[in-house]
């Protein structure tokens, strides 16, 4: 949890005084259920390696 405070990814509003994950934390360390509803039109159907290896393609 000291981990999390000190890279700013559970951060303590100031205005309110409550503190909880940041979009940064909840995007790296959140489940699928949750990314859903903090971002809705945020996903990623497949990333697949293609031959070159120099570059990714995603696909729909």
């Amino acid at each position: 949890m000291a981990l999390l405070k000190t890279s700013a990814l559970y951060p303590k509003d100031p205005l309110m005084g409550k503190e909880g994950f940041a979009l940064a934390g909840i995007l790296l360390f959140g489940k699928d259920e949750i990314i859903a509803t903090a971002v809705p039109s945020f996903r990623i159907a497949l990333i697949k390696r293609v031959d070159n290896y120099d570059r990714y393609e995603t696909i729909d």
